[in-house]
């Protein structure tokens, strides 16, 4: 006949640095109640559990700053999450200088990992992409007034400066209503412009 046996044997820790410890059977049961467990000894060996480490990647936009992605793991164990990789890191070294026409950049796992908990089986490259700045157009003013002495040629003597509201999208807008005419120049000045009434 066969007896079943349950439940599990316990260490005192489930540290790798523990090396060989003694197998505590204590939690062990017999499915026939004709029977008990008592003494039996043992042995375990707590291995290195397997995990492989990534250099995170992502994106940035010339001339800005961007911080380190670190690293991210598969394989840990006891709800243990990245910041028991000590001695590994992210290769990243990009710098808000770091410029569009290099991109992408490969980032790697390097260094050597000190936790004897874990042995590192694949190391997986990130990468990581700059790319340009949003170009800015200066703003243009759009309000103009007359150039004092403006005389411009083939207007009679009584042409007269007059004001109106320059609007880039809509042309002139609350012109001076004394001009059946308009002329416009632009240049030097930063792009002044000038309207004058034909004086009639």
């Amino acid at each position: 006949a066969s007896i079943g046996l349950a439940g599990a044997g316990s260490v005192a820790s489930a540290n790798v640095s523990a090396g060989a410890q003694a197998l505590n059977l204590a939690g062990l049961s017999v499915s026939n109640s004709n029977y008990t467990v008592t003494g039996g000894s043992g042995t375990v060996q707590i291995n290195p559990a397997a995990i492989i480490v990534t250099a995170m990647g992502g994106t940035s936009v010339y001339g800005s700053q961007p911080a380190n992605p670190g690293l991210s793991a598969t394989g840990l164990q006891n709800g243990e999450n990245v910041g028991v990789l000590t001695g590994l890191s992210n290769s990243f070294g990009i710098t808000s200088s770091s410029s569009v026409a290099d991109s992408p950049y490969m980032l790697t796992v390097v260094g050597v990992l000190s936790n004897p908990n874990y042995t590192v089986t694949t190391r997986i490259a990130g990468i990581w992409t700059v790319t340009a700045a949003p170009s800015v157009e200066p703003a243009r003013p759009v309000n103009r007034t007359a150039i004092d002495g403006f005389d411009p040629p083939a207007l009679p003597d009584a042409a007269k400066p007059v004001f109106a509201t320059l609007d880039p999208g809509a042309g002139m807008v609350n012109a001076d209503p004394r001009f059946d005419q308009a002329y416009i120049c632009f240049g030097g000045g930063g792009g002044m412009a000038q309207m004058c009434s034909s004086g009639r």
